[in-house]
């Protein structure tokens, strides 16, 4: 270690960064008043400013970490300082001091994600991922056109009965309208098969290329269709900006990847404001109100188990979340009663008879994360949250990258597999994905054959 670096860091970093985690600190001391929650947020707010404006690359590589951050501290703001009615847990907004100790749980999140990437230093794929061999062409062409097919079969089989027009959200979207087994389950995986085509628009600029554009596109089309959040749109802008990486990474420059960075948030803005418009034709509340609800509901579950516990352990119950780890079931309407992850919060912040109706349709509420772990191990929990979170989270992209990096492609999928269910399973506090059969076998196969099996390329 460098006599000009602590950790990993240099000095000024280090000295700043302690700064910044004592002045959060005496904001959670503090969280009382409201000049505290100011505080902290501004903390936060020039810490990210100062991590995009020296590591730029962060923002591609952690897009939907980023939009998770902003959306439930914004939703928390919300709550906190303006008057809202949350429907959901039927309650009306009001200040309760719980923004200081999530400004910090973020701080330490990005802190954590930042500081694993400086160590590991990878950034974009070396190289643009070429396909070299004409069979890997072939063998990918036809599995992209029958992923085109799939697509399509399942925009045509959704199209009658648009979310927007129906009025359901997703997961209630997927439960009255994805009923066949073949389709709910291609709606499950239908970020990973859409790296497929992807690949044909890095790799060829002829009729392959527009394949792959016209399924990217229909996987668009039916995830609005369907009611999703702006999450998953986020998360697939993520897996696309990394693959494209490695074509950009020649020539990408700090102010390339702002430009990118601009368009992304532009991109973003068009979304919610047409989401935002749908809403208004199919609905009596104005824009307004659907914009500022919707967002709130980021954050309503960790601002009511704030509001309702005050800091207390309840490790009695933590047993729950293990058992659940084996028995946790998928589908949402078969969880009526159930006692971990985000049931549970639910019913912990709602009246049982709106949680047992909202499962029965087949909707959840949103990001329990963080509500979980202070409801079970106190202050300490989110922080602790924020830890594990951070560490799984970019060290799975770094590992993704490096797949990228050397053309393997089973590994490839493995780690955008293993990315897409760790934002889920963090949301939701619902891990059985990390002991399921398939993810068990992924296990093995990074284990035993790492590095070892089908390439993009190898000149």
């Amino acid at each position: 270690m460098s006599n000009n670096t602590i950790f990993f860091i240099s000095r000024k970093e280090f000295f700043v960064s302690l700064v910044e985690i004592f002045t959060l600190a005496i904001c959670v001391l503090f969280s009382n008043l409201p000049i505290a929650s100011f505080v902290a947020v501004f903390v936060l707010c020039v810490f990210l400013i100062r991590i995009l404006n020296k590591h730029a690359i962060f923002y591609i590589k952690y897009l939907a970490v980023l939009f998770s951050v902003i959306s439930l501290m914004v939703g928390c703001l919300l709550i906190e300082f303006t008057d809202i009615y949350l429907t959901e847990i039927q309650s009306y907004s009001k200040f309760v001091g719980s923004i200081p100790l999530l400004s910090l749980s973020f701080w330490v999140l990005l802190k954590t994600i930042y500081l694993i990437d400086s160590k590991s230093k990878v950034s974009f794929p070396s190289e643009p991922l070429k396909i070299k061999r004409n069979s890997t062409r072939n063998a990918i062409t036809m599995v992209s056109i029958v992923v085109f097919i799939a697509f399509f079969a399942q925009f045509i089989s959704i199209a009658p009965h648009p979310a927007f027009v129906v009025g359901l959200e997703r997961s209630a979207y997927s439960a009255v309208y994805l009923t066949n087994p073949v389709l709910n389950t291609l709606y499950n995986y239908s970020i990973l098969l859409v790296i497929i085509p992807i690949l044909l628009i890095v790799n060829d600029k002829g009729w392959r290329r527009y394949l792959g554009f016209a399924c990217v596109l229909l996987n668009i089309l039916n995830a609005i269709w369907m009611g999703n959040k702006f999450g998953s749109f986020l998360q697939l802008l993520e897996i696309v900006l990394i693959v494209f990486s490695g074509s950009m990474s020649s020539n990408l420059t700090n102010k390339k990847i702002k430009k990118y960075a601009g368009i992304s948030l532009i991109s973003l803005v068009i979304l919610i404001l047409s989401a935002c418009i749908i809403k208004s034709f199919n609905s009596e509340s104005i824009v307004e109100n659907y914009l500022s609800n919707r967002v709130a509901s980021q954050s309503e579950l960790w601002w009511k188990i704030y509001s309702l516990y005050d800091g207390d352990f309840h490790l009695q119950n933590f047993p729950n979340e293990i058992k659940s780890f084996f028995t946790a079931n998928d589908i949402i309407s078969e969880n009526i009663g159930a006692n971990y992850g985000i049931y549970n919060v639910m019913y912990l912040t709602s009246s049982k008879n709106i949680v047992n109706a909202m499962l029965k349709s087949g909707y959840r509420y949103s990001q329990a994360g963080y509500a979980a772990m202070y409801y079970y191990f106190g202050y300490i929990g989110p922080i602790l949250y924020s830890l594990i979170f951070g560490f799984i989270t970019a060290k799975t992209t770094n590992r993704l990258i490096k797949a990228l990096d050397s053309g393997l492609i089973i590994e490839t999928f493995i780690y955008i597999r293993l990315l897409i269910f760790t934002y889920s399973a963090f949301a939701n506090f619902i891990f059985n994905f990390y002991f399921s059969t398939l993810t068990i076998l992924t296990y093995m196969y990074l284990i035993f054959f790492r590095g070892k099996r089908l390439k993009f390329r190898r000149n």
